[in-house]
């Protein structure tokens, strides 16, 4: 065999991956089933466009209950408030007693407070509902 002498690409095989750097991933911020899909892989989306949506059935039977309960708590303390104003009427001509009066105060008190209590987790149930729908974070390519 004849030795010739010639330029040579220089080249060398290597395994491995390609990863972006601005590479986000997305989680759920409730658990459920994902039930739909809203895009097509490599499309481009916008910052706040749905992706998937999470099977919601539990998520939106709670903000049912969560608005029932504000309805029982509102009705409680509205009674309770019918009450303590014809309390304070009789205490004011002397008809009942002052510890009575005190007594519907503590009871509106605790009433308000429920009715309070009651709003927090009817906003934090629309809250959950609100998350089963999974938002894009920024502007991106999927894949």
């Amino acid at each position: 065999m004849k030795v010739l002498q010639q330029d040579t690409a220089v080249s060398h095989d290597y395994s491995g991956q390609i990863k972006s750097t601005n590479a986000v991933t997305i989680k759920p911020r409730v658990s459920g089933e994902i039930v739909e899909k809203y895009f097509t892989s490599g499309a481009p989306v916008e910052k706040g466009q749905a992706l998937y949506k999470i099977d919601d059935r539990q998520y939106e039977s709670e903000v049912l209950s969560a608005k029932s309960n504000v309805d029982k708590a509102r009705t409680t303390l509205n009674n309770s408030l019918v009450d303590l104003n014809r309390y304070q009427q009789l205490a004011a001509s002397g008809a009942v007693a002052e510890q009575t009066l005190t007594n519907q105060q503590a009871t509106v008190d605790s009433n308000q407070s429920s009715y309070d209590d009651a709003n927090a987790l009817l906003q934090k149930a629309q809250e959950n509902l609100d998350d089963t729908i999974i938002r894009s974070p920024n502007s991106a390519i999927l894949s």
